[in-house]
């Protein structure tokens, strides 16, 4: 899908540089501007109409943080990506007096500008930006119509860690597009609710058994974890297909963790009955929070979890905000005082794993640990890097 981007920088080589590499993703830079004014000027005249600017902060005249307040004046449905070589506090706070005043700041950078940070801001413009006049269901469902269409959604599999241990003790189930623009950590088609994509999931999973089946009878200790969407936990076979399932596989049901992120809709009672009888016949059950804070917890007496997944850009934040790492602890915290384990699926760092070391999180993964692998490499993989994993 075409970007359309404006780059602003009263720089010459940061504007050459930004714009070539928005071309090398394939956008459309439709305007520049080498200061404030002259960039205000071309969006007030309504000549230019970009999806996203990028825009830089210190210039002459006019900067960045008084074009953004001439911005909000205009009420233009354009999102916002804030870069500069300025220390990244003052970027946080800059983009927090954005959104006060309405404006769609979807991300902040250090310079220099590099790739992924501006893929990133295109995700993001998916989802947030009002130019594209779409909800986040509707771009969902043309991407995940297109990718089953193709046949370019495949299910692969990611390690799971136990940090204490340092043993690779399960995989995740993640879907991964072949040649595709939209990985599923930003658009994921776990909240869809396509009768196509539903069914492709069920014999997923029916496939995925099978696998940790075979994975077991090589002497492979290993769980499952795969996330499952309400629409599919709603179906009244669901639980007992899963049950029948793991019997003739003979795979122990706490050998299966499935991941939940929301139960509420008019199916809530049918989420509620599966949920239960999962965890009843042993099945693990995790609830992913997608964000929600601790509002979740309230109902915790009517959810039968056993595992917590920490939102991961939670993470990101506390390692550049102090009020993000307080609420972070207070995440694990809360996990602990309901007795539940804890993961966080999106490691990217040495850092990250540091963090979530000293938090004493359960479970990591992410691909700073293991990339997406199929169910052939699986083996090989663990055998070659399960001292890696040992000694970190």
């Amino acid at each position: 899908m075409t970007l359309d981007v404006m780059v602003i920088d009263d720089s010459s080589v940061q504007r050459m540089h930004a714009v070539r590499l928005c071309q090398e993703l394939g956008w459309n830079v439709v305007a520049e501007g080498d200061d404030g004014l002259n960039a205000l000027l071309q969006l007030r005249t309504r000549t230019v109409q970009p999806q996203l600017i990028l825009l830089d902060l210190e210039m002459p005249g006019i900067n960045g943080v008084a074009l953004l307040k001439e911005l909000a004046g205009l009420q233009l449905s354009v999102a916002l990506m804030i870069v500069s070589s300025r220390e990244q506090t003052l970027l946080d706070s800059v983009a927090v007096l954005g959104r006060t005043m309405g404006l769609n700041i979807i991300g902040v950078v250090q310079k220099p500008l590099k790739k992924e940070p501006l893929q990133h801001a295109y995700e993001a413009c998916l989802l947030h930006d009002n130019a594209l006049q779409q909800t986040t269901q509707q771009v969902l469902s043309v991407i995940l119509s297109e990718a089953l269409a193709q046949d370019q959604l495949q299910f692969m599999y990611q390690a799971r860690i136990e940090m204490r241990s340092r043993i690779i003790h399960s995989l995740r189930l993640i879907p991964c597009w072949q040649g595709g623009e939209h990985p599923p950590e930003i658009l994921s088609p776990y909240d869809s609710d396509s009768p196509k994509w539903l069914k492709r999931l069920a014999e997923q999973i029916q496939l995925s058994l099978s696998h940790l089946a075979a994975w077991q009878m090589r002497g492979l200790r290993l769980a499952l974890n795969i996330p499952v969407p309400v629409s599919l936990l709603a179906k009244s076979w669901f639980a007992e297909t899963i049950s029948v399932s793991l019997n003739a596989l003979q795979i122990s049901p706490a050998a299966l963790i499935l991941e939940v992120n929301r139960w509420e809709g008019d199916d809530a009672a049918s989420i509620i009955n599966s949920l239960s009888l999962l965890r009843l016949h042993g099945v693990g059950l995790a609830f992913a929070d997608q964000g929600n804070g601790f509002a979740w917890l309230e109902e915790q007496g009517l959810m039968p979890f056993n595992e917590y997944h920490i939102p991961a850009d939670l993470l990101v934040r506390a390692q550049q905000r102090e009020i993000s790492r307080h609420l972070l602890r207070g995440y694990f915290a809360m996990a602990r005082e309901f007795q539940l384990k804890t993961l966080v699926a999106s490691v990217r760092s040495r850092a990250d794993w540091d963090v979530l070391l000293s938090l004493d999180c359960d479970f990591v993964a992410g691909n700073w640990i293991a990339p997406p692998l199929s169910a052939e490499e699986v083996p090989q993989w663990i055998k070659s890097h399960a001292e890696a994993i040992r000694s970190l």
